[in-house]
C-alpha cells in the first residue's frame, strides 16, 4: 500500500477507517486488508459532500425536536443526539463538528461512563483534531444556521397553505382542523425564538442581522417599548392557548 498512496494519503486511509469502524480499539489487520479501500471510497465520497450531510442531517434531527434537547444529558442517559449516532441517523463527522461549535463532550465526559459512550468517546477524540484541521468550522455554522431557517420557512409554508385552504373551504369543500393549525403556529413561534436565542448569542454578523430583523418585525407586528423578545413570543404563545380553550369549549 506503501508504493501505491502517498503518505498524506495513507495518513486519511487509516482515519477513514478508524472513523467508520464501531470500536476502533477491536479493529484488525484483517478486517483492514478486506475491508479497507471500499471504507477509505467511502469516505472520501462523504467528505467531498460533508457541508450537504451535515445540513441534511440536522435538518432531519431538528424536524420534530428542540436543538437543545438534543444534548440534554441526564440521569446517566445517552442524550438523543448520541442514540441517533448509534442508529446510525448521526455520522461521526457531524457529532465532532457539533462538538467543535459547542464542547457538548466534557459535559457527556462527566455524566455517562457506560463502555458504548466511553468508545463514542474515544472515537471523536482521536477524530476531532484530523477532522477540524482540515474544514472551515464557522462554514458549519453558517449551515446550521441556514437549516434552521430553511425548517423554519418550510413551517410558514405549510401554515401559509393551510391558512389558503381555510379561507377557500366554501369553494372547494375542503376543511381544515383549526386545532391542528393552532398547532403548527405554535410550533413555529417556538422555533422563531429558538433561532432568535441563538443569533443574539452569537458573534456571527449575519446572525446578528437575523436578530435585529426579528426584533424589527414584532415591533411592527406592536411589541410594547420595554418588551423583550423572548416576553414577545410568550405573549403570543398565550394567546394561541387562549383560542385553543375557546375551540375546546
Amino acid at each position: 500500500m506503501s508504493r501505491q498512496k502517498k503518505d498524506e494519503d495513507i495518513v486519511d486511509y487509516f482515519t477513514a477507517i478508524f472513523s467508520q469502524c464501531d470500536d476502533p480499539q477491536r479493529m484488525w489487520i484483517g478486517e483492514i486488508i478486506e475491508t479497507g479501500e471500499d471504507k477509505y471510497n467511502d469516505w472520501k465520497k462523504k467528505i467531498q459532500s460533508l457541508n450537504y450531510l451535515f445540513k441534511q442531517e440536522m435538518m432531519q434531527i431538528c424536524s420534530d425536536r428542540d436543538f437543545n434537547s438534543l444534548f440534554e444529558c441526564k440521569n446517566g442517559k445517552h442524550p438523543i443526539i448520541i442514540k441517533e449516532h448509534l442508529k446510525k441517523n448521526i455520522t461521526t463527522e457531524t457529532l465532532v463538528i457539533l462538538d467543535g461549535m459547542l464542547g457538548y463532550k466534557k459535559d457527556f465526559d462527566d455524566k455517562l461512563d457506560d463502555f458504548v459512550w466511553k468508545t463514542v468517546s474515544m472515537k471523536l477524540d482521536k477524530y476531532k483534531p484530523f477532522l477540524l484541521n482540515n474544514i472551515n468550522i464557522t462554514k458549519y455554522k453558517q449551515t446550521l444556521k441556514q437549516a434552521s431557517l430553511e425548517d423554519i420557512k418550510e413551517l410558514q409554508d405549510l401554515i401559509t397553505s393551510s391558512i389558503i385552504d381555510t379561507a377557500f373551504a366554501p369553494v372547494t369543500g375542503y376543511e381544515e382542523d383549526e386545532a391542528e393549525q393552532l398547532d403548527l403556529i405554535e410550533e413555529l413561534l417556538e422555533k422563531q425564538k429558538l433561532m432568535y436565542f441563538r443569533c443574539k448569542l452569537s458573534k456571527d454578523e449575519d446572525a446578528m442581522l437575523v436578530a435585529e430583523n426579528m426584533r424589527e418585525s414584532l415591533r411592527q407586528m406592536g411589541m410594547p417599548r420595554g418588551a423583550t423578545v423572548e416576553q414577545m413570543f410568550d405573549n403570543l404563545k398565550g394567546s394561541i392557548r387562549k383560542l385553543r380553550e375557546t375551540l375546546d369549549n
